[in-house]
């Protein structure tokens, strides 16, 4: 990925939506989750974070967007600490 190489089992292809009637054309749609109530959908190749309704309470939903980011930093900081250089902990 780093070095532009394709990532693997992702496809960007379309495909057709069959809307099972005569009188409607086929939808072309693409691959990524349309669910717009999933607060961590994933989209194709990646996931997206999606802000929580009006009458929601934010705090839990950051609390588990620090906990994913602190375990991603102790992650890297074993590795560095470990003797690996900082440009090979994150590639």
């Amino acid at each position: 990925i780093i070095a532009g190489g394709p990532i693997l089992g992702y496809k960007a292809e379309k495909s057709s939506a069959d809307p099972k009637a005569s009188s409607a054309m086929p939808a072309v749609c693409g691959i990524e989750d349309r669910n717009r109530t999933a607060p961590f959908p994933f989209c194709g190749n990646r996931f997206e974070f999606r802000a929580v309704g009006s009458s929601q309470c934010c705090s839990f939903p950051i609390a588990m967007c620090n906990t994913v980011m602190a375990a991603g930093m102790a992650a890297l900081s074993d590795l560095i600490e470990g003797g690996m250089s900082h440009r090979d902990a994150v590639a």
